[in-house]
């Protein structure tokens, strides 16, 4: 490497070291050298891994193995790709197409298969995982994942049994547009600039990925974790390492590297607190690069890596990280996954990607398909196309006769009492709002009953009324749609206003995840960063678009002057708290996870909401036909210390800020003395 000025010349010589010729032969199927030390880095990343998945405390960065696979996997693919003689692109393209279905495709049809039957026994909506098995199977759960705003680290992701799958979406969405990277550089068909213009492509790319995942980690955290272009650049390190280790120019660096010490802060990289995400990420890909090149056979690190039980834990990686997940969600919905049954569930894990490995990954990768390579290519989909057949079945009510436990039912509803109930309608009772004024759905139909109403509720998901134009990686709102949704919105709340009788007699409450759109709160939902925008498409801030809300609440309520408004206040929130389904004790779950029921410092749920509920209610106090009403009081006692999830053995919430028909049912008797109290009702 020659530097001139701030340029750089890169002279790519013909020659290798011994030792970069076998680092350089691990992907070449049916290469005449190994490095087993690959392998035993394989084994450090798929360890860490279970680790952290088993329990985020233990090693909270240890999910950053999977970044050591992507490191490996760019290193890998580039010394398969790399002067491999072929008769055109057709030819090169087909051969390595063929190589990556016969190594990935049978494991993956074999556990997604198996662990979605499995599933359907203990979870009686699983949805979201046969979905996510589904798009799996062609390489795109990552984008599924990322579409349903899934939060890789929270509490919905741990119960679906194929979450872990996206990065196997990420390789393979690589793996579409990197062999014509590597044939148009010439570096496959042995030109003389070859490995220069590979390496200038794959750098530049590289660059431009690393700055994404840089900038979308501040803006939409999900789109950085699932989206290949954010992740390139790690697999870009592991390939350009290959080109400069096979020109020779590391040998000195490798050969002063002390790959103990190396070795050492990768590991205690893993300790790295999760809210460094983005600094331990560069830290891991960075030091994965650096041990790979250093690795000599006369040093500690390479016999460590390179005994016969750690190489053989990395030969089977791909089978254990494919059953590992599943072990563990399938653990989360059945017997929990403590400390007793750690040792069942490893054991579990091991012997299945053992047999795996054994008995489908390895025959079927060295056997022979079909002489026709295209054939190969068409067995490996169809076998997906086949296995996804299969998922969709399971998705219908076929899928749903495999569940072995009982229906979940809730408490029934309490009784109303304090209000005279009419007998002739009198006015109307209008809920409108997002899926927040869903729960209170029936509270509104028992509400207007008891008030001798009339009622219509009017709902829609992610949509505040007034509107707000803004966008959210939450459910993949974009703008267009959250845009035609406040349209839709907003016709049906005119024809509706439209056929009120005399306004006195009415009653409009407005109800959302206010929270959720003007606060930060923490969660599931702690990555959301919304964006909102002026009707010309101008992006303004969260402050602004909270005025620009409460001054349409002040227009809205002027001209409905003569109808009292009641505007509910968030619900507190339940961060990381299971779903209902999963907190139902049945014969195969009689011990229930610690977070079906989930507590939260009272102090802190009125510190997160006080600044909304200040500027609402200080904005209201100037509307004399606008009341607000905070449920806080019956979900969260003022004599409470915290605010828990559960009353006795009824649940509160179905999820971390939904209410159960209990929950609901509590805020009810709230609101019915909140009417006694502000509101006079013929």
């Amino acid at each position: 490497m020659v530097l001139y000025g701030f340029g750089v010349k890169l002279i790519f010589k013909p020659r290798e070291s011994q030792t970069v010729k076998q680092k350089a032969s691990v992907g070449q199927e049916g290469g005449a050298s190994y490095s087993p030390e690959i392998d035993g880095l394989r084994a450090l990343a798929i360890v860490v891994v279970i680790i952290n998945h088993f329990n985020k405390n233990l090693m909270p960065s240890g999910y950053l193995g999977v970044d050591i696979f992507f490191v490996i996997s760019g290193f890998v693919i580039t010394s398969s790709l790399a002067s491999r003689p072929s008769k055109g692109l057709g030819d090169f393209l087909l051969g390595f197409y063929v190589r990556r279905i016969k190594r990935l495709v049978p494991a993956l049809v074999l556990c997604v298969l198996i662990t979605s039957v499995v599933i359907c026994l203990f979870d009686p909506q699983p949805v979201a995982s046969l979905k996510t098995g589904i798009a799996s199977l062609f390489g795109l759960s990552n984008l599924y994942l990322l579409k349903e705003a899934t939060d890789y680290f929270g509490t919905w992701a741990e119960i679906n049994v194929f979450n872990h799958t996206w990065s196997l979406g990420v390789e393979e969405q690589f793996y579409l547009f990197f062999p014509f990277l590597v044939w148009s550089s010439g570096c496959s068909r042995l030109t003389a600039k070859g490995p220069r213009n590979l390496f200038w492509l794959v750098g530049v790319s590289a660059v431009a990925s690393l700055i994404a995942f840089i900038y979308l980690n501040g803006v939409n955290q999900p789109a950085a974790y699932f989206l290949m272009p954010a992740r390139l650049w790690e697999l870009g390190i592991g390939c350009l390492l290959f080109l400069v280790l096979r020109n020779g120019r590391l040998q000195g660096f490798a050969s002063n590297t002390r790959s103990f010490a190396v070795m050492g802060f990768l590991v205690a990289s893993m300790f790295i607190p999760f809210q460094y995400t983005v600094q331990a990420t560069i830290i891991v890909v960075l030091l994965t690069a650096v041990l790979i090149a250093s690795l000599r056979s006369d040093t500690i690190v390479y016999s460590l890596l390179a005994s016969s039980g750690v190489v053989y834990i990395g030969r089977i990686s791909y089978s254990l990280y494919l059953w590992h997940w599943s072990i563990l969600a399938i653990g989360r919905w059945t017997i929990g996954n403590e400390w007793w049954a750690v040792p069942v569930q490893v054991a579990l894990m091991v012997l299945l990607a053992a047999a795996s490995y054994h008995y489908v990954e390895t025959p079927l990768r060295r056997a022979e398909w079909s002489k026709a390579r295209w054939k190969s290519v068409a067995y490996g989909l169809s076998a997906s196309c086949c296995s996804a057949v299969l998922l969709g079945i399971l998705l219908s009510a076929h899928g749903r006769a495999l569940y072995t436990g009982t229906e979940f039912k809730e408490k029934a509803d309490t009784s109303i009492s304090g209000i005279r109930k009419d007998t002739h309608k009198q006015g109307t009772l209008l809920l409108i709002g997002d899926s927040h004024a869903g729960h209170f759905s029936k509270l509104a139909a028992d509400v207007a009953g008891q008030l001798g109403m009339d009622h219509k509720v009017i709902t829609s998901g992610a949509t505040i009324f007034p509107t707000v134009d803004f966008s959210t990686p939450v459910g993949g709102l974009t703008r267009d749609k959250n845009h035609r949704n406040n349209e839709e919105m907003g016709k049906v709340v005119s024809n509706e206003l439209g056929k009120l009788g005399p306004e006195g007699n009415n009653l409009i409450l407005l109800s959302s995840f206010y929270s959720f759109y003007f606060g930060d709160l923490e969660g599931s939902r702690r990555y959301q960063r919304n964006t909102y925008y002026l009707g010309t498409g101008e992006v303004i801030s969260r402050k602004e678009a909270l005025d620009r809300w409460l001054a349409d609440l002040e227009v809205f309520a002027k001209k409905n002057r003569q109808t009292r408004i009641i505007v509910f206040l968030s619900t507190p929130q339940m961060p990381n708290i299971y779903p209902q389904e999963l907190c139902s004790k049945q014969w195969f779950r009689s011990t229930l996870s610690d977070k079906c029921h989930v507590s939260v410092s009272r102090r802190k749920i009125i510190s997160e909401y006080s600044e909304f509920n200040r500027l609402i209610a200080a904005k209201a106090s100037k509307m004399e036909n606008v009341l607000i009403f905070d449920p806080m009081a019956s979900l969260c006692p003022a004599e409470d210390e915290f605010c828990g999830s559960q009353e006795g053995e009824y649940r509160l919430y179905s999820d971390e800020d939904h209410l159960t028909k209990y929950g609901a049912d509590k805020v009810k008797d709230q609101f019915l003395e909140f009417l006694k109290s502000n509101i006079t009702h013929p």
